[in-house]
């Protein structure tokens, strides 16, 4: 014997559905750790001091050091450094460079970076009691870029991996 159904709760099976459907996407949307670069520029500004670093789990808010007086200070004399964010050095030439942790609060990463921006090493941790011990890349560098002590390893920036900036 075939059992009628009506009209009403075929309806009312395909809403029920269909509202699934949409809460669904809607968890899987908001439960999103990474920000796209146009969620991420709404809630943060970018000076001309400063450019977005595209990096593998997400952006870094880098301020520039191009002239001698900033490539030489660095972040010596701060007490900190807000999360997702950086100081990108950017030399005129390829050089082998070295940092060190003078006048230093807080332990940072430093990311070594190529002319073709490749990370080519990872110096973590670099705790200011290390001064006056001089940190230097495996090879030659164009840019480096120095970030919050554990940033590099929670993020996926480790040898090899492109980041995409402009200056």
């Amino acid at each position: 014997m075939k059992k009628k159904t009506n009209f009403s709760s075929h309806i009312f099976t395909i809403i029920i559905g269909v509202l699934g459907l949409v809460a669904l996407v809607f968890y899987l949307s908001s439960n999103n750790s990474l920000p796209t670069l146009e969620q991420y520029l709404s809630k943060n500004t970018i000076s001309a001091k400063e450019t977005l670093i595209h990096a593998p789990n997400g952006f870094i808010k880098a301020e520039l050091a191009t002239s001698s007086e900033q490539l030489e200070t660095g972040l010596s004399g701060r007490q900190s450094l807000d999360p997702g964010s950086g100081m990108l050095f950017v030399f005129p030439v390829v050089a082998s460079r070295g940092f060190w942790m003078r006048n230093m609060s807080f332990p940072i990463d430093i990311i070594w970076i190529d002319k073709n921006k490749t990370v080519i090493g990872v110096t973590k941790d670099v705790d200011p009691a290390s001064y006056p011990n001089i940190f230097f890349p495996p090879q030659p560098v164009k840019y480096v870029l120095e970030l919050n002590a554990g940033y590099a390893e929670e993020n996926g920036i480790a040898s090899g991996t492109p980041l995409t900036f402009t200056i």
